[in-house]
């Protein structure tokens, strides 16, 4: 299962996401949709370990370190 929960990230004083949250249990499927800018890649981003979230927890089964995405 993948827990998102209260995800905010902003740029220059602008949210991209503010207060995201939402899970996916084994098996299931979740579409994001929205307008250009409305930060669903910044999501995935967030996720992924790419960009630092400004606030809020991602869980995996149980909380986890993104610096395992990361290659050296």
């Amino acid at each position: 299962m993948l827990k998102v929960e209260n995800i905010s990230k902003s740029f220059e004083g602008h949210f991209a996401n503010k207060d995201i949250s939402f899970d996916i249990s084994e098996g299931k499927t979740l579409g994001i949709i929205g307008q250009n800018g409305s930060g669903k890649t910044t999501i995935f981003r967030i996720i992924l370990g790419f960009l630092d979230q400004d606030s809020g927890v991602i869980k995996w089964g149980k909380p986890f370190d993104k610096k395992i995405f990361l290659v050296k």
